[in-house]
């Protein structure tokens, strides 16, 4: 009994390690890019919206800043910041800012909560400045 006990415990001890190396192995440092579905609150759903960003993580901590382009159908580029966190479990959560002029600060528009998983990041996006909810599907580039 006691050493199944013991091979149980090395068991879960194994998964949280693995979990944590999975989503971690260069945290959320890279050039990433992907592409987002975002719905209005009136029920509009705009596909196609493409991603583009470069991501730092500051050395041995979660916290991490950027900067970002979104290219939207029939719209054109927006671009931004973002800073936020993420956790050793691959939970990422951050803030997407944008410059309104120069020499402003940036203006947060967007909470952004998502799971890294290797080179891959999904992540959810809502955006206060016009209502959306966007679904993110990002890949490290390099």
């Amino acid at each position: 009994m006691k050493i199944l006990t013991t091979v149980r415990g090395l068991l879960l001890l194994a998964v949280f390690s693995a979990t944590a190396v999975l989503a971690a192995p260069n945290g959320l440092n890279g050039d990433w890019n992907g592409s987002a579905e975002a719905i209005y609150p009136n029920g509009d759903r705009v596909a196609g919206l493409l991603f583009d960003g470069t991501i730092n993580q500051e050395p041995g901590s979660g916290l991490f800043y950027g900067n970002f382009t979104y290219t939207l159908p029939g719209i054109g580029q927006i671009s931004g910041v973002v800073t936020g966190y993420v956790g050793n479990g691959g939970n990422v959560s951050g803030l997407l800012s944008l410059v309104m002029g120069e020499s402003e600060p940036p203006v947060a528009v967007a909470t952004v909560e998502g799971k890294l998983t290797g080179n891959k990041l999904v992540a959810v996006t809502r955006d206060f400045s016009d209502g959306t909810t966007s679904i993110l599907t990002a890949y490290r580039v390099r």
